[in-house]
Parts: structure tokens; sequence; C-alpha cells
């Protein structure tokens, strides 16, 4: 630079313009003073200070001047400032169009309205927030259309299409376009319903037309859209929005479209006619919509006609199903043509309760398992009975238990044909009543036998109080079976005869062969010439001591020793023993008054016998309800494996084979188990010299209430002379 330049500049600031001081009061002061356009353009292009430009901007008018500045300057608050002054269209488009500012695009669009430049400001400016706001200041549809097929950026296509507000125009777009957003966008803002049922009818795009029926409310557009459209998924929509049942049942009846007809039946505000239903149950080759169809018929006519024309078996199972009129579950049941139909005919009689039908069926059908299939469904009691006593296969004697009236039981007892069933039926019976009634008039022993069995359970044993039965009890004859098997109550009569009312001393074999039939009684092994003993031997122990040997040590205990006793209980034997002794017992107390006084000691001995008997008796029925089998183990030295101490000290084994002298009260319960196990055995397994080897019958010497004492005699019965027989007996039995 030369001098005379820094002279030149030195000197200008000290004595030039005020607006080219360095201060930036002095500037700001003197272009508040400044009128002049040309030098406030100066200042407001070229000031450092941007506070100045903006202050020179506020006094400039000139427009170009005011776009250069928007256009080129470095601070966004000078550039808006310069827009703002612009009031020129062109130049604002010019300014959206061409600056890189977003704010100053927004800022000159702001106060624009004329409609062909904002459309320019939209094709050419530079950034799209600018482009969207001269679409919204947009209000020419025409414009926007053109805008809209001109343009190649989507968003300003659909930018365009949410501000169209006439619905020709959007209708046209939706019905027209291919594409989804674009129609999309423009059905969104469709709510005239002749427009949306043009689109949802006509609009090139699927979906489009989908999302105009789910809008539609017109019943008429829906109706036509679900009868004609093409695609299956529209007409379920417009199907859905349908009100008319008519319309609902002519789609479902006459529509080709399987998943059509299958959505009206499933939807449950269709309120369709049995006709209609029937129509599609029997004609539509699906057949889910046919049982969907099924499942809403309850016209017992229309599910005849659908089970007797469809000849699909198992399509007539599905109707046969819902039927509940007799006549015409009969009619399946006992038709001709379904004879061969096994799976028809049984459907048929599950739903049948008509008794009669059912018993028609069981009597003449030539199908065995149809007949029995019947059967089963009978509950009559009078047609069951008719049944049961007829000798025909039929009626089976586990059947009984479809009986349920004693009376009819009791009819079938006296009148059946088929003994098995006539047992069936007595063993059902237990009002002793009608047992008594059996017993006394059956005409068939077995059955008068059972009968008085029954009785004798419920009322001989429990009651035991009425004598009229006592006495009709010892005037019948009774089997073996209920007497121990053994004899008869005629026998048994007979020997309480000879014992309580003949008696007489000289006539050995009489005593002898009643006694003998007593001890047949007690052991099936016989008496083995071999007579009862009795010795009374009362310990004191107390209820609780009886429970717990009984409770808890007659179990199996181990096998290990020397001598095993095996038990092979059974209850009814038992109760029919005790039946038997109680019996005696009544009896022979109804005889004491009458006897003198020998033959009431020979009484009182006998009734005492079998007293006690009896009493041991009850105690094992009562503690033993079921098969058993039990082992009782005794050990080398002759004690009961497995006892407490305390127990053991009194309870030991005796016997002439195992040589010991001492009592044992498990042996002694074992023997008198043997009333009812029939079997008592004694297995040694350690064999003594000159010994019984083997298994052994033993005859028991006593028999008193729990617990007792108990020995073992074998060997010859002792020769009994005839003067001394009472005696002896006498001896005997104490």
């Amino acid at each position: 630079m030369s001098i005379l330049n820094i002279f030149e500049k030195i000197f200008g600031k000290l004595f030039g313009p005020k607006w080219k001081y360095a201060e930036y009061s002095k500037r700001m002061l003197a272009v508040e003073s400044i009128s002049n356009q040309a030098i406030i353009t100066k200042i407001a292009k070229g000031d450092t200070n941007k506070n100045i430009r903006i202050a020179a901007i506020k006094k400039l008018s000139d427009q170009n001047a005011l776009f250069e500045i928007a256009k080129k300057d470095m601070e966004v608050e000078v550039c808006l400032a310069s827009t703002e002054k612009i009031s020129d269209p062109n130049l604002l488009a010019r300014l959206a169009i061409q600056t890189v500012n977003i704010a100053v695009g927004l800022e000159a669009i702001r106060n624009l309205t004329d409609q062909n430049i904002l459309l320019d400001i939209v094709k050419r400016a530079g950034h799209s927030d600018i482009r969207f706001k001269a679409i919204e200041k947009l209000t020419d549809q025409n414009l926007l259309v053109d805008m809209i097929r001109s343009s190649h950026d989507l968003t300003i296509q659909l930018k365009g299409i949410k501000m169209l507000k006439d619905p020709d125009i959007l209708a046209s777009i939706a019905l027209n376009n291919t594409n989804l957003d674009y129609s999309k966008t423009a059905l969104e803002k469709i709510t005239d319903q002749k427009s949306l049922a043009e689109i949802a009818k006509y609009a090139k795009n699927i979906d489009i037309r989908m999302i105009a029926t789910k809008r539609l409310s017109d019943q008429n557009t829906l109706i036509e859209i679900a009868k004609n459209s093409k695609e299956d998924n529209i007409r379920k929509v417009a199907l859905q929005k349908i009100t008319d049942q008519n319309v609902m049942a002519n789609i479902a009846k006459n529509d080709k479209s399987y998943s059509i007809r299958r959505l009206v039946y499933q939807n449950s505000e269709f309120k369709e006619t049995q006709k209609a239903l029937a129509d599609i149950a029997k004609n539509d080759p699906k057949r889910d919509v046919r049982l969907s169809a099924l499942g809403k018929i309850s016209d017992q006519d229309v599910l005849f006609e659908i089970a007797n024309e469809v000849i699909s078996s198992d399509w007539s199972l599905d109707a046969i199903e819902k039927l509940t009129d007799q006549n015409k579950l009969a009619y399946f049941a006992t038709n001709e043509r379904y004879q061969y139909i096994i799976k028809v005919r049984e459907k048929s009689i599950s739903r049948l309760t008509d008794q009669k039908v059912l018993q028609e069926i069981v009597m003449s059908d030539k199908d065995k398992s149809i007949k029995r299939y019947a059967f089963n469904n009978l509950t009559d009691q009078g047609i069951l009975s008719e049944l049961a006593k007829m000798d025909k296969g039929i009626f089976e004697k586990s059947d009984i238990i479809k009986i349920k009236e004693p009376d009819i039981l009791y009819d079938i007892v006296l009148y059946g044909k088929n003994l098995d069933i006539r047992q069936g039926a007595l063993q059902a019976i237990h009002d002793n009543k009608l047992l008594y009634s059996i017993a006394k008039n059956c005409n068939d022993y077995n059955i008068r036998t059972e009968a008085i069995d029954n009785f004798l359970k419920t009322e001989l044993i429990f009651k035991a109080e009425n004598e009229e039965i006592f006495k009709f009890y010892f005037e019948t004859v009774i089997s073996q079976e209920i007497l121990l098997e053994t004899s008869t109550l005629a026998k048994l009569k007979r020997l309480y005869e000879i014992m309580c009312n003949k008696v007489n001393v000289t006539k050995v074999d009489i005593i002898e062969s009643a006694l003998e039939k007593i001890s047949s009684k007690i052991s099936s092994n016989g008496p083995n010439n071999s007579f009862i003993r009795k010795e009374i031997e009362n310990i004191n122990r107390t209820y609780d001591s009886k429970n717990y040997i009984i409770e808890t040590r007659l179990a199996s205990l181990p096998a290990e020793s020397k001598n095993e006793l095996n038990h092979f209980f059974r209850l009814k034997m038992t109760e029919n023993l005790t039946n038997l002794r109680t019996t005696y017992i009544k009896y022979i107390h109804s005889l004491f008054a009458k006897s003198d006084d020998n033959t009431k000691l020979f009484i009182s001995y006998i009734s005492e016998f079998i007293d006690n008997l009896n009493r041991n008796l009850i105690y094992y029925a009562n503690y033993y309800t079921k098969e058993n089998d039990r082992l009782i183990c005794i050990d080398d030295e002759s004690k009961i494996m497995g006892f407490p101490k305390y127990i053991l000290q009194s309870y030991d084994f005796k016997s002439k084979y195992v040589g010991t002298q001492q009592y044992t009260h498990a042996i002694a319960q074992g023997v008198q188990h043997s009333l009812s196990f029939k079997i008592i055995d004694i297995t040694t397994k350690k064999i003594n010299k000159n010994k019984f080897e083997g298994p052994m019958p033993i005859f028991p010497k006593s028999f008193v209430g729990i617990p007792g004492h108990m020995e073992f005699i074998y060997g010859p019965t002792p020769d009994i002379k005839s003067k001394d027989v009472l005696s002896w007996i006498i001896k005997q039995m104490i």
C-alpha cells in the first residue's frame, strides 16, 4: 500500500462519514440518521456488525437489494429480517426456491397466496419442508391434481392428496390408482357412502376395495358386494355387515363359495330358517359346512329327512344324534334299510327312551348285538322282570343290577325259568319278609335254602327274637351249604331230639353217633374216633390285650421255625357256623324246661359248650372280614416268635408231639380258627423218633372265650361202657 493510500485511510476515518467510524455506537447512530437508500444499501450489505445491518435493512425499501441480502447474508437473523421486508411475490418465490436456508424459505412463503407461484415453489424448491409448506397453502384443487400427477416425489404426492377436498377427485384417485399409499390416503378423506360404494366395487386395488367395504353401511351395496364380488375376503367383510336374514339365508343356500357358506352359518347373529339349514345340511359338499348347519337344526321332521335321504351312514349318525322323536328313532332302529348299518341302528337305539320299542327290539331283532344294545337301554322294571323270567338267553345274571324294586326281584325268584337269574335276584333281596316268603313258597330246593341262608344272616344272627321264624326254621329242610355244608337241618333237628328228648344211657351207639356229628361240624377232618373234652381255665387278660394279640400278633411271622401252623380263613364259613351255633343254643334253651333232671344236666353242658364256641366264632367274624392266610411260627424253644416278653411268659405251646407241658394261647386261637378255616396243619420240620410225621388232624380240648388255653389229644377214643356213657360225656365236658 502506498503512503498516499494509508494517509487517505487514516484521515478518512478521522474526518469521513460517521457510518464508517470504527466505534459501533457511532455507526448505529449514523444509521438512524441516514435516509439515503444507496448508503443504507451499502450499510445493510457491508457492515461488519449484524445488528447494524439489520437496522439498515429496516430502513431499506429496495426489493432487489433486500432479495440479495436475504439470499446471500451469512447470518440467519439478517436473512429473515430482509425477507420480512420483501413484498414482491416473484422475489419471494425466487427466494423460496433458491435459498439454502429452510427458515428463510418458509418465511418467504408465509405471505404468499398466489396458487401458481406456490405450485412453482412446490415443483422447484430445493428443500422438502419448503415444498410441503407451499402445498399446505395450495387450495386450487385442479392445481393440486396437476401437482400430484406431475410430481415424481411420493411424499409430495401424498401431501398433495391430503390437501385435496373435492370428493370426486379423491374418489377418482382411490378408484384408479394402483398405488396403495395414494389410494389409501385419498380414501381416508372420503365419507360419502356413494363414493365408498363405487370404490368398494370398482377400485383397481383390492386392498382399497376391502377398506372401502369395511366403511360401508349401505345394506344394498353390501348385499351386492356379498353376492357378486370376486374376492371371497371382501365378500366375507360385506357378509358380516349385512343385517337382512333372508339375504343371508339365500347366500348360504345358493352361493358357490364354500368359505362364504361356512361363514354365514358360523355367524351367531344369523337367524336362519330350518328349511334353509336342511338344504345346506343335505347338499353342501363340505362336511364341516353341513355339520355347522346341522348343529342349528332342531326341527325333528327336518332332521329325519336329512338322516333318511343322505346315503352316508356317518352323516345319518350326525342327524340321528339330534333326534328326540321316539317314532323317528324307532324307524331307524328297526327299518330293514338299515338292517346291516349297525352304527346307525345303535345310534338310534342309544337315543331311544320308549321302553316298548326297546322291548320289541330285544324280543324280535335277529342281530344279537342289537338286541343287547337295546336291552342295555331298558329301565322299565316290569319289562325287565318279564325278560328275567324268560329263559331265552337275553337276560343274564349280571343284569339283575338293573332291577331296583324288591317285589319284582321276589317275583323273578319265584317264577323265573333260569336258575342262575333267580339266584342272582335272590342275592339282591335284603328284605327279610320276602326272604321268609321265598324260603317257604319257592319250588326250588336250592333257592329255598339260599333264601334261608340270607334270612339267617340278618334275622337269626342279629335279631333272633322271632319264635315263629325259629319254628319255621326247624320245620323246614335246610341245605348242607347253609349248615356248615355237611348236613341238613332235618338231621340236626333229629340230633337235638335224640340229645334232649330220647337220651338213653343204654343206647351207646345213638349217643356216640350224636357226639360224632357234633364233632364233625367242628373239623372237616371228621371226628377220627376222638371226642371233645372241655376244660375251662380263665386267664385274667384285659380286652385291650385280646385286641393286641388278635390284631397285631396273628400277622405273618418269620417261617424259619421248628413248626408252622397254617390257617385258611373263610368268612362265609364262620358266618354259617355262627348261624348254626346260635340256632343250637336257642333250640336247646327252649327244650330245657321240658326235660328231666339228668337230661337237663346233659343239656346244660352241651349248651355251655356251644355257647362258648359261638362266642369265639362271633369274635373272629367281627375281626376278619375277608379271606386271608395267616401263619404262626413256633421256635425251637416252643415260644411264639415276635410276641412281647410279658405275653411269652403265659402263652407257650403244648403238644404230645412237641414235648412241652406248657399251654399256648396262640395255638388255642389257631385251633379255634379251624372252625372257619376247616383245616389246620401242624407241619413238623424236625421229626422226633417214633413221633407222628407230617400233617396231623387236631381236635380242641377246650373252647373258651378269648383268651383261653387248649391242648391236643391224639389217639383212639376211650373205651366207653354203656352204663358209663352219660357220666363219661359229662366228665369229658367238664
